[in-house]
């Protein structure tokens, strides 16, 4: 097998800049920047929307987020700290499986969301996951809106722990947010 060298290029966008800890403190700071654009991102869409972001939004929202590498990063960052602080704070039994559903819950925290959150961590068939779950949990009236978020991202962790196809030469982040929301929504209010 040929040895590849990837080169990551990360470009400064403006949401990765944005002060973020008005919403969720200073802790938020220290977010991976996706989450840190998610939240951003996020906010300015409901507000587009004509959505209140300053009240909570309650628990008939959800939250839903495919993101097919993100939690390599996010372990690691996790694990890092831990790490770095004590090795015994690394032991399963002190670190829920929630741990890492860390994109989704911090979109839950930053917009007062109460309902379900999921972050749907599923490799190279990303993409669908999200908005499938979303559109289920609406048809069952389980919510009356979802706030969904497909995130492809590369940092320098996530590269080196995925297989790269041999003919690939680049890379290509994106991010979707969408809001979905239930057709009975407006008969209930009317």
């Amino acid at each position: 097998m040929d040895e590849k060298t990837v080169t990551l290029v990360k470009l400064s966008l403006p949401a990765v800049d944005a002060p973020l800890n008005h919403r969720l403190g200073k802790k938020s700071l220290r977010l991976p920047e996706a989450i840190q654009i998610a939240v951003y991102e996020s906010g300015k869409l409901l507000q587009l929307a004509n959505i209140d972001v300053d009240a909570p939004l309650g628990s008939r929202w959800g939250v839903y987020v495919d993101a097919p590498y993100s939690h390599i990063e996010n372990t690691y960052q996790l694990m890092k700290e831990a790490y770095d602080s004590s090795p015994a704070y690394i032991s399963p039994m002190k670190f829920p499986s929630s741990v890492l559903n860390s994109m989704s819950g911090w979109l839950s925290v930053a917009y007062g969301i109460t309902g379900p959150n999921s972050t749907i961590f599923n490799g190279f068939t990303g993409g669908r996951g999200a908005f499938d779950l979303a559109v289920k949990n609406i048809d069952a009236a389980r919510l009356d809106y979802a706030l969904v978020v497909y995130l492809k991202e590369y940092t320098p962790y996530i590269l080196e722990n995925i297989t790269i196809e041999q003919h690939q030469l680049h890379f290509e982040e994106e991010m979707t947010i969408l809001i979905l929301q239930s057709p009975h929504v407006n008969s209930k209010e009317a």
